[in-house]
């Protein structure tokens, strides 16, 4: 089964596949903002940017780990408490590659950015849709 969807996937370009909307804000939002937005958006995590270039990602992770326990931490920016430097593929990668990069780092979004900077994000759970189509 496995060299069924590396099959499956090592032709798929992340550049073509269509990759839903995640959640992006902006260097120095406060994580109460973030945090909204993020639960309003039902999504899992944030992309920081400054500009269009990606800076970091900023997840539930971080929120439990990081900002819970101390309230004060509300009033902060994102930057204090995101992965700073995240791994990032570019479109022009294959959903096989993705996969890797996600597996070997233990992690569960994965910004995909271009030339032009942030395009999407892409997640494990985004390629089982695909494959499931």
């Amino acid at each position: 089964m496995a060299g069924n969807l590396v099959s499956y996937y090592g032709g798929l370009r992340l550049g073509d596949l269509d990759l839903p909307t995640r959640l992006r804000v902006e260097s120095g939002t406060e994580v109460a903002y973030a945090v909204s937005t993020m639960a309003a958006a039902k999504q899992s995590g944030a992309v920081v940017t400054s500009g269009e270039s990606v800076i970091g990602i900023f997840t539930e992770r971080d929120v439990t780990t990081k900002v819970a326990s101390a309230p004060d931490r509300w009033q902060r920016p994102v930057d204090e408490f995101m992965t700073a430097e995240p791994h990032v593929v570019s479109p022009d990668e294959t959903a096989v590659d993705a996969l890797h990069t996600l597996n070997r780092h233990v992690i569960r979004n994965l910004p995909v950015v271009g030339e032009s900077g942030f395009i999407a994000t892409v997640t494990s759970y985004d390629l089982i849709r695909v494959a499931s189509k």
